[in-house]
């Protein structure tokens, strides 16, 4: 039995027995990998992958053992000023260099939704709702199990913007596989989409129009930093994209447009108290001419604390 690989996993691993692959190989290959300049966080993603393949091996073959969980595992500090992400104009050019009508409207559902790639995968017409303008995120597309609960087990209504309606709608009229249970982005016969096969065409696509490259994933970073300027709140970002804790979110959040703050801020003292040019100032009262105790003494330093505080 091979290790084949995928353009997710490190390439020196492709085509190599799995017997042969360790937890020294692992480690070594991650000590390099950290030297020669991967961020921890892309080391653990990658080992994370290799960990996956191992387990279906485990399963499917009944490989004995699985390497990576004698690994200890990277500890990795989330920077919140760092996410990548992609802008609208960025995401129209890899819709529009698309090999598909389909592989377009699943990029561009992927950016203006923030589903996650076994969300897209397993969301059937059934869940799209047209006239409520909303996606229900109710399953996720596991590839050994076929349909199963979303990360968060819950389910969720997502706001489809007119972009994306239309694109699903134009995707509706094709000769076969609309009934309600069928998947809006299917794969050969009707089934669902082949993951790993989508992912590699994404790659192409993001190639074909000359953008940065960054990951499938990063399609739901977007949404959700473009999105946390139309929410009203964190909560209802939350919602959107699924996520169990509140502190997940706030991630997103501080990426929040806050142009308005200062003028929201002006309008509340505004409407609070006196106008700038009524609130007087020390200068107001050195003023020879300011009322005081017939000294040029506006205020009345002389009196004491007390006096002042309790009148």
């Amino acid at each position: 039995m091979h290790f084949t690989g995928s353009e997710a996993e490190p390439g020196w691993l492709r085509d190599v027995e799995l017997g042969r692959i360790t937890a020294g190989t692992l480690e070594r290959w991650r000590r390099q990998a950290l030297a020669d300049g991967m961020s921890r966080r892309n080391a653990e993603k990658l080992t994370g992958h290799v960990h996956a393949v191992f387990e279906r091996a485990r399963r499917a073959f009944r490989h004995p053992t699985n390497p990576v969980d004698e690994l200890a595992p990277l500890h990795v500090e989330y920077d919140g000023r760092v996410r990548d992400f992609y802008g609208p104009e960025e995401i129209h050019a890899i819709v529009r260099a698309a090999a598909s009508e389909q592989d377009a409207a699943i990029f561009l559902t992927a950016a203006f939704t923030g589903l996650r790639r076994g969300e897209l995968v397993a969301l059937r017409w059934r869940d799209v709702d047209f006239a409520r303008q909303v996606l229900r995120v109710e399953h996720s597309y596991d590839y050994e199990a076929g349909l199963v609960p979303t990360k968060g087990h819950k389910v969720r209504s997502v706001p489809m913007a007119a972009e994306v309606a239309q694109a699903l709608a134009r995707l509706e009229q094709r000769q076969l596989f609309t009934d309600p249970t069928s998947f809006v982005f299917v794969g050969e016969q009707g089934g669902p989409v082949d993951g790993s096969a989508l992912r590699r065409r994404f790659d192409k696509a993001v190639k074909a129009a000359k953008v940065r490259r960054l990951t499938f994933h990063e399609l739901r970073h977007t949404f959700g930093t473009v999105a946390g300027n139309a929410a009203l709140s964190p909560r209802e970002l939350q919602a959107w994209l699924g996520h169990a804790d509140l502190k997940t979110t706030e991630r997103y959040w501080h990426y929040r447009s806050r142009g308005d703050e200062a003028g929201r801020l002006d309008g509340a003292f505004a409407a609070s108290g006196p106008q700038a040019s009524e609130v007087p100032t020390a200068a107001d009262g050195l003023r020879a001419d300011a009322p005081g105790d017939g000294e040029g003494r506006g205020f009345e330093s002389h009196r004491p604390l007390s006096s002042i505080t309790s009148g």
